[in-house]
């Protein structure tokens, strides 16, 4: 069987792939990678880092499809890495494959010094492909705040709503005025976290699995107030509905959010999905000013949060992030929820 159908299968019938999206988005990367060795003349038993290398640059430029995105590169990248280790451990990659062997030595100690000065460099290699030159930066809070001036006023509370709690957008524009807190109640106690809750058999939930996520009181009174209570037309209406009461579509508030980071003169587009991102790295920046015990209990907190399967899933994508997360702004991260609340406050004064 050859590795790359013994690989989604093994993959499938574990269940650490489950859902279509994540099979199709795996299955297609994979075959991609493999129509560019199949070109080279490389057969996968040789692979090595630098062909790797050569594949990502192939997908920066042009390799006979239009140019992917920084985000969709670096989720291909992380398929085919995926696939690679796999492949090494059940034998059909060479052990010579430069940094694998090297790095499953770590565990037994039987690395000497200069071993283990190239172990180093091959994790930055390998962090180098899947993460730092495929990522767009995140944005500060600065930039958020430009960026918010030129939203149209009616999408503003479903920012603050994502960059508040790291709700996908499928889930904010598909939540019920059921799903959230009443006014009264927070208005009663806004210092405290009140839950949204998030039930897959009435909202649009990726893999379909419900949660609950939190929201500070004082973010969720400013949110209240800036939605008009006249599309409330009882406990089963959407929080969030156009002028004809029905839902939002999610590319419409994308090209609306690509058409505001263009006024603000950003120099890399704010999506809907950066927003869940600066939501985690800021979390997991600040975990002790939040009240955590430590950065795992953090983490363990953020997987729930977000609707993460495995706490592992979490850590692979912001772990790395807050690692280079713009040093200079931890003091604006900090301060991230007065931040905002009050970036919310002037744009309704507006």
């Amino acid at each position: 069987m050859p590795a790359e159908t013994a690989y989604v299968r093994d993959k499938i019938e574990s269940g650490f792939w489950s859902s279509v999206h994540t099979v199709r988005s795996n299955t297609n990367s994979i075959a991609q990678f493999s129509s560019f060795l199949e070109d080279q003349e490389i057969s996968l038993k040789d692979v090595q880092i630098k062909h790797l290398v050569q594949w990502r640059n192939s997908l920066a430029t042009k390799f006979g499809y239009e140019r992917v995105s920084n985000r969709t590169l670096n989720v291909r990248l992380r398929a085919i890495v995926g696939f690679i280790e796999w492949a090494l451990s059940h034998n059909y990659i060479q052990d010579s494959f430069w940094g694998l062997r090297v790095e499953k030595l770590i565990r037994t100690g039987q690395l000497n010094f200069n071993q283990k000065q190239q172990a180093q460099r091959i994790r930055s290699i390998r962090l180098l492909l899947t993460e730092s030159t495929c990522r767009d930066p995140l944005p500060t809070m600065e930039d958020i705040e430009r960026f918010s001036k030129k939203l149209p006023k009616s999408f503003r509370p479903m920012m603050a709503l994502m960059l508040g709690t790291g709700m996908r957008i499928s889930e904010v524009l598909s939540a019920p005025v059921s799903a959230f807190p009443s006014y009264a109640s927070v208005l009663k106690d806004p210092n405290r976290m009140y839950s949204i809750r998030l039930d897959s058999r009435v909202m649009t939930i990726k893999n379909n699995k419900t949660r609950t996520v939190f929201i500070p009181g004082r973010l969720f009174l400013t949110i209240y107030d800036q939605v008009s209570p006249s599309l409330y037309a009882g406990n089963q209406s959407l929080f969030f509905a156009n002028e004809n009461h029905q839902a939002w579509t999610p590319s419409t508030i994308q090209k609306s959010f690509k058409r505001a980071s263009n006024l603000a003169g950003l120099r890399y587009s704010i999506t809907p999905h950066t927003l869940r991102h600066v939501f985690a790295t800021g979390t997991l920046e600040k975990w002790q000013e939040s009240g955590f015990s430590s950065e795992m209990a953090c983490l363990i907190w953020l997987q729930k949060q977000l609707g993460h399967s495995q706490v592992s899933t979490t850590a692979n994508i912001y772990i790395n992030m807050t690692s280079e997360l713009h040093a200079h702004d931890r003091k604006v991260l900090q301060q991230y929820e007065q931040d905002l609340c009050q970036m919310m406050q002037e744009a309704d004064d507006e």
